[in-house]
C-alpha cells in the first residue's frame, strides 16, 4: 500500500508533467506567433515534459521502489555439482 499512495500522490505532478506540454504545443500549432516566440514556447514545452518526467522517475525509483528482498529458489552451479 506504501508504494501505491506514492504513486496515487505524484498523480497530479505527472499529470501536469504530460498534459501541460501537449498544451502548449496545442496553443502554439493554433495560434499565429512569430517563429521567435514559436521556438521558446515549444522550448518551454520540452522542459517541462522532461521534468515531469525526471520528477516521476525520482518518485518511481525513490518512494514507490519497494523491494522485499531476492528471492533465487535455484541458484546456478559452477563446475560439477557434488
Amino acid at each position: 500500500p506504501g508504494p501505491l499512495q506514492a504513486v496515487n500522490r505524484a498523480g497530479h505532478a505527472l499529470n501536469a508533467g504530460s498534459l501541460l506540454p501537449l498544451a502548449i504545443v496545442i496553443g502554439v500549432l493554433a495560434t499565429p506567433l512569430t517563429p521567435h516566440w514559436s521556438a521558446a514556447l515549444q522550448a518551454l514545452a520540452g522542459a517541462v515534459a522532461v521534468l515531469g518526467g525526471a520528477g516521476f522517475k525520482f518518485m518511481l525509483i525513490t518512494r514507490a521502489g519497494f523491494n522485499q528482498g531476492f528471492a533465487l529458489p535455484h541458484l546456478p552451479v559452477r563446475g560439477v555439482r557434488r
